[in-house]
């Protein structure tokens, strides 16, 4: 019998892969490194592109979290999946940099990522629960708002 967590992370592999494959053709077909972040940023957010059903993903997200605390195994795929994540957003920096048009201070592309997608998974889950504060439109902003400051993305 197929463990329920098993399950679970299968699922959430499956459906980050679909993200990826489909941000990796759109974000191939920018040639301006704002632009892949600006897309990075909207795909990342639950709710904000109605053509895109982002919300039960980010509900994988929420279970295999909450799971990741109790289960070993669970953790380790947790791991991986969030590599991934912040790989890919480590990738748009790194880009950013080799065409001039984001900052190379000295600051490691995977330390600006990591600070990066934990600050989108706060307030993704933030915006997942409902909160009053938390719209999906106000999660855009600030993550582009953070964008600026951190990366080095404003014009």
């Amino acid at each position: 019998m197929v463990k329920p967590t098993t399950l679970l992370a299968e699922a959430l592999t499956f459906a980050n892969d679909q993200f990826y494959l489909r941000t990796a053709r759109e974000l191939r077909k920018m040639p301006a490194a704002k632009e892949r972040l600006a897309r990075v940023i909207e795909l990342s957010v639950p709710g904000l592109l109605p053509e895109y059903d982002l919300l039960d993903e980010w509900a994988l997200w929420l279970e295999i979290w909450v799971r990741a605390l109790r289960d070993p195994e669970m953790a380790k795929e947790r791991e991986m999946l969030d590599r991934r994540w912040v790989q890919s957003i480590a990738e748009v920096i790194r880009y950013g940099r080799q065409t001039g048009e984001f900052p190379g201070d000295g600051t490691d592309a995977d330390d600006l990522a990591m600070q990066f997608g934990a600050m989108i998974d706060g307030l993704a889950i933030q915006v997942m629960l409902n909160d009053t504060v938390m719209t999906p439109q106000r999660m855009f902003d600030i993550c582009t708002d953070v964008a600026a400051r951190l990366i080095g993305s404003s014009d």
